[in-house]
């Protein structure tokens, strides 16, 4: 076990020990998630100790390296993507929604039907 040593900001005077596995890919500067006794909070390693320190009395429930950070990046960069299709399915549709009530009103009105002619919607 290896001890990663946390400020919260709400205690910004006191430093506050958990313990991950010596095999965990964390460095200082990180954001990792810890409970606080009542919550959950991120917060920031600011130093990290070989050993398991006689403070720690919890473990650390994740580490958000920056690998995590770039999988999350790549993810909502992913979700952008998605939204700006779903923006363009709907501006398709709302063309071709109103494209089609002209060529329903050009079924029956000459006047119309050449006008469409013009705009060049079949």
């Amino acid at each position: 076990m290896k001890t990663l040593v946390v400020k919260f900001d709400a205690y910004a005077g006191k430093d506050y020990h958990y313990l991950v596995d010596d095999t965990a890919k964390v460095s200082v500067g990180d954001n990792v998630v810890v409970h606080n006794g009542s919550e959950y909070r991120v917060v920031k390693v600011i130093d990290i100790k070989a050993g398991a320190s006689a403070r720690a009395t919890k473990t650390v429930v994740t580490i958000l390296n920056g690998d995590v950070f770039a999988e999350y990046q790549e993810a909502n960069k992913r979700v952008a993507e998605q939204r700006d299709l779903f923006a363009r399915l709907d501006q398709l549709l709302a063309q071709e929604s109103e494209n089609n009530k002209y060529r329903l009103l050009a079924q029956g009105n000459s006047e119309a039907a050449d006008i469409l002619s013009k705009l060049g919607i079949k």
